[in-house]
């Protein structure tokens, strides 16, 4: 369980989990939308760390966020950016939490 919620910590939470499984989800995503353009992102120019948070819900519970930070090697700005937001479009994670977890995506370049 997380400390968050009164877990004593030190070992992997479903939090954490999740967090891999949509980095590594979201990572495929770009690669994906990319095959088929003239740039085209290989799995050794992008870097994603998702971050779980949780927050109270104002009713007793909490409510899960998501902040993407996406890195890409080789691309100016503006064309990241809008491969990082077709990826939003097509990524199952994304898909999936659309409209119930607020996510949060920063996108930087090298």
């Amino acid at each position: 369980m997380p400390t968050t919620m009164g877990g004593k910590g030190g070992a992997t939470n479903p939090d954490q989990l999740f967090a891999a499984g949509y980095a590594a989800c979201f990572e495929n995503a770009v690669i994906h939308v990319t095959r088929n353009k003239a740039i085209r992102v290989k799995d050794t120019d992008i870097v994603v760390v998702a971050e779980v948070g949780l927050q109270p819900n104002g009713s007793g519970g909490l409510v899960l966020s998501v902040a993407l930070d996406v890195a890409i090697a080789g691309l100016d700005q503006a064309m990241a950016e809008e491969i990082v937001q077709a990826a939003h479009a097509t990524c199952p994670y994304s898909n999936a939490v659309r409209g119930n977890i607020d996510v949060a995506i920063t996108v930087t370049t090298s």
